[in-house]
C-alpha cells in the first residue's frame, strides 16, 4: 500500500490501517529516537505516543503536503543553523515553489536579513512538529 492510500485507510479507520502503518514506520521512527533517548524504556514510550499521535491527528494530515520519508536530511544535526526557501522545500520533500510559498505562510517562523528570508533551524523544527502533531498550538 502506498503511503497516500495508507494516510487515507487511517483517516477512515480501516482495519489493519495502524498495523500496515507501524510495520512501515516503527523501523523510521526507531532509528530516529534511538540516539535522542539512550533509555529503551523511553525509547518504546517516546513510540507509542508519536503513534498515538498519528491516530489521533491523522484526520487533519494533508497526505500531498509533505514528504519526509523523501528528505535528503536524515538528522537535526544535518540541518544548516538557518534554511532558506530551497533547503526548506528539500528537507520536507516538496517542490522549490512551494518551499518557498511556505516561507511567505504568517506562522512560518522566518528571519529577515536585510532582503533574504531564512529560518532559525531551531524555529523551523518547533514548526515542523507542531505541524506534524495535528496542528496543536
Amino acid at each position: 500500500m502506498e503511503d497516500v492510500q495508507l494516510v487515507h485507510a487511517l483517516q477512515n479507520r480501516q482495519n489493519g490501517a495502524m498495523e500496515q502503518f507501524q510495520t512501515a514506520y516503527t523501523p523510521l521512527l526507531r532509528y530516529i529516537i534511538a540516539p535522542i533517548l539512550p533509555d529503551e524504556r523511553d525509547r518504546e514510550e517516546c513510540l507509542s505516543d508519536v503513534l498515538l499521535r498519528v491516530w489521533d491527528s491523522i484526520g487533519t494530515f494533508d497526505p500531498g503536503k509533505y514528504n519526509m520519508k523523501e528528505s535528503s536530511y536524515k538528522s537535526y544535526d544535518e540541518l544548516p543553523l538557518f534554511l532558506n526557501a530551497a533547503t526548506v522545500a528539500k528537507v520536507l520533500g516538496v517542490s522549490p515553489s512551494n518551499g518557498y510559498e511556505l516561507m511567505h505562510e504568517p506562522d512560518f517562523p522566518i528571519l529577515k536579513v536585510g532582503s533574504r528570508m531564512v529560518v532559525p533551524k531551531e524555529k523551523f523544527v518547533v514548526w515542523v512538529s507542531r505541524h506534524t502533531q495535528g496542528g496543536a498550538d
